[in-house]
């Protein structure tokens, strides 16, 4: 599935509607086992192609209130509350839904759900929050000064981390 989607996003394989359909259905992405670590390596490859594509989309097309709304989640985040996790999906939300497009967002959080219906357990220490707050600060930079290069690198080592995190919490579950 993921050389399909590989393929698919780089123009290789036209576009089939009733097929992506099928694959956006929740069940069809949720198997009875956790991802294996190349799986999950997998699925963050293809999450970092999707999300660079729809950061740049989104790019000019940002409204004003769109870009307050980035800059009041960073400056929470900046407050380490425990729903941090929280506030750092929804900081990537508003960036890919200002892209509009919805069945690539669609794709993207199904990818995501994968992941997280197993290890949505994992913590963020402080140091880890701290890390992740410098990126959004760059990446918030990056739209505001409608940096494609910028963003495209930082969304790049943000989603990283995340896939890093992960990697650490599976670690401690295998």
């Amino acid at each position: 599935m993921i050389k399909f989607f590989s393929e698919f996003f780089n123009g290789i394989l036209p576009i089939f509607f009733n097929l992506i359909e099928f694959l956006l259905d929740y069940n069809t992405l949720i198997v009875a086992t956790p991802p294996t670590p190349k799986e999950i390596k997998s699925i963050f490859e293809v999450r970092i192609n999707l999300e660079v594509k729809m950061a740049i989309e989104a790019l000019h097309l940002f409204s004003d209130e769109q870009i307050t709304e980035l800059e009041q989640l960073y400056e929470e985040m900046n407050e380490f509350k425990p729903n941090f996790y929280t506030l750092d999906r929804k900081f990537h939300d508003v960036i890919y839904q200002a892209s509009n497009l919805s069945y690539l967002y669609m794709i993207v959080q199904k990818l995501i759900q994968t992941i997280e219906v197993y290890l949505n357990s994992y913590r963020q220490e402080k140091n880890d929050c701290i890390n992740f707050s410098k990126d959004h600060y760059k990446i918030l930079q990056a739209i505001q000064n409608k940096d494609e290069i910028t963003l495209k690198s930082e969304l790049e080592i943000n989603i990283g981390r995340g896939l890093t995190l992960i990697e650490k919490t599976y670690d401690q579950f295998s």
